[in-house]
């Protein structure tokens, strides 16, 4: 099934996890196997948004994107909406720990679980940590994954991107969501599903943003904490490919999780 696609996409994301131990379909089973070859570099910084894949033996590579930090919590998501939450990065050659996996409402990792962890193993190559690949495990799955590094507007600033905002939650062209940012970082909006959204966008390190928050109704995501990047592209093709402003952000609290691509109006 899909969710089980996205299940191994969050996967790859948490390669990125390079040296914390602590994010496209493929269904959960097994397959995939292959590690990394050559000796890493001795520090890689691999602060920033990375696009990539992973694969399951004998089916097609499912594409992932995510952000990952040096100072707080990187998330990664698949393009069925699974989600996966990695810790803060240090400088590290190596690729090593664990990332929790969550899955869209209705839907469930191959183990009959919402929420999975998984393991990774890779290395990072470049002097700026521009290409991730490895292996990651869990539930059932075995993969391989790539990552490459992408340009975020890293010289972003709040003020510069207050305004009105429109979007998509990753996986679905349905399930949309507005919201206004102010100067100071503040953060109200609603979603299509009811859900009124308030929080706080704060700058963080190499053009990355923390967020806090809360979304409110029935069946609503309650807290969460996350992260979150702007770009000059359309990385994910939800605005196929439009010229614009875009802020992309991913966030999770005990039980839920979810990431979405917005473009300034």
């Amino acid at each position: 099934m899909r969710n089980v696609r996205i299940t191994l996409v969050l996967t790859l994301a948490a390669s990125f996890w390079l040296g914390a131990c602590g994010g496209a379909a493929s269904p959960a089973g097994s397959g995939g196997t292959g590690g990394n070859s050559g000796t890493p570099p001795p520090s890689v910084a691999v602060n920033g948004a990375y696009t990539g894949s992973y694969t399951v033996s004998g089916q097609a590579a499912t594409p992932v994107l995510g952000a990952l930090s040096a100072t707080s919590a990187g998330y990664f998501a698949d393009s069925n909406g699974f989600v996966y939450i990695l810790p803060a990065i240090p400088s590290s050659g190596t690729v090593s720990g664990t990332v929790t996996g969550y899955a869209p409402p209705g839907q469930a990792f191959s183990s009959g679980k919402t929420v999975q962890t998984f393991t990774v193993t890779g290395a990072a190559t470049g002097a700026t940590g521009s290409a991730i690949s490895g292996t990651i495990a869990g539930g059932g799955i075995n993969a391989t994954f790539t990552l490459a590094s992408k340009p975020i507007a890293a010289s972003a600033t709040l003020a510069g991107l207050a305004g009105s905002y429109t979007g998509f939650y990753t996986g679905s062209t349905q399930a949309t969501l507005s919201l206004s940012l102010s100067s100071a970082g503040a953060i109200t909006g609603f979603d299509s599903f009811g859900c009124s959204i308030t929080g706080t966008l704060a700058t963080a390190a190499d053009g990355l943003f923390t967020i806090t928050g809360n979304s409110s109704g029935n069946g609503c995501a309650s807290d969460f904490t996350g992260m979150g990047f702007a770009a000059t592209s359309d990385l994910a093709n939800a605005f196929s490919g439009a010229a614009g402003t875009y802020v992309y952000v991913g966030a999770s609290n005990a039980s839920s999780a979810f990431a979405a691509e917005l473009k300034h109006q």
